[in-house]
């Protein structure tokens, strides 16, 4: 294991297991088709990784989105400009959960 986990090719190593193991690991690193199955793998994994950052991104900018338009609405209709009805209705959540959040606005929640 110290092999495969350090790369050190001068390690001393004893035992016919450990010299197995460190042969087969030499001739894996020189296989030229392994090498390019790992790079797929690779590309492939990066190429996944990119495509939930970018997944992720995109969802954390719509919650942004709603919770600023919730804020606003809130904020219009704690001021008067808009009736509770109506910034319920455009929240889109159920009154309960709009006055809720109304609580939490002005306790400095969100």
């Amino acid at each position: 294991m110290d092999y495969v986990r350090t790369k050190n090719d001068e390690l001393s190593v004893s035992g016919e297991l450990a010299k197995t193991a460190i042969k087969l690991c030499k001739e894996k690193k020189s296989d030229s088709e392994t090498e390019a199955r790992y790079m797929t793998l690779q590309m492939l994994l990066h190429d996944e990784r990119a495509a939930a950052e970018a997944i992720g991104e995109a969802r954390g900018e719509a919650r942004g989105e709603i919770k600023g338009t919730l804020k606003t609405l809130i904020s219009l209709y704690l001021d008067g400009i808009i009736p509770r009805e109506i910034a319920t209705t455009k929240s889109g959540l159920p009154e309960s959960e709009f006055l809720a959040a109304a609580d939490d606005f002005k306790n400095g929640k969100i």
